[in-house]
């Protein structure tokens, strides 16, 4: 019975905290998207951001910076580029807002190429959920399937 109870304890922390993957959560408000990014610390910890960035600028806008190089998101085919909004620990985990550059009166077609953090560990995975309106879905990407196009018309 004990070895039951331990090993439901352990399975639902492996669901809990998959590792090795970041999640990005895009919205549209407003007629602009925004997008909560949102890593485990100790993910977050693994991976070495000086090679990203320098020394004395802060963790969020490093990885502001980090996102906007190595994430391309297009709406409508246009480039849309985050800015910081602001970002918190929540459940051991950093969570950064930011908000897109473009405004859109509709969404139709979304493009993302996912290049992030596969450089330092192959095994990186990236959780892209879209809360549009009625259109709510979740992709998994990883380092050999890094690209999503959604057509939403």
């Amino acid at each position: 019975m004990k070895t039951s109870f331990l090993t439901f304890i352990l399975f639902l922390n492996m669901l809990y905290h998959a590792g090795n993957m970041a999640e990005y959560e895009f919205t549209y408000n407003n007629n602009k998207v925004y997008m909560k990014f949102k890593i485990d610390k100790s993910e977050l910890a693994a991976l070495n951001l000086s090679v990203y960035c320098k020394d004395d600028i802060n963790t969020s806008l490093c990885i502001n910076d980090y996102l906007n190089k190595n994430l391309i998101v297009k709406i409508n085919d246009k480039l849309v580029q985050f800015t910081l909004e602001n970002s918190f620990m929540e459940n051991h985990h950093l969570v950064i807002n930011l908000s897109g550059s473009n405004y859109f009166a509709k969404i139709n077609k979304i493009s993302v190429i996912n290049e992030c953090f596969y450089d330092q560990n192959r095994n990186f995975k990236n959780r892209l959920i879209f809360n549009f309106n009625n259109y709510k879905k979740s992709f998994l990407l990883n380092i050999n399937k890094n690209t999503i196009n959604l057509n939403l018309q």
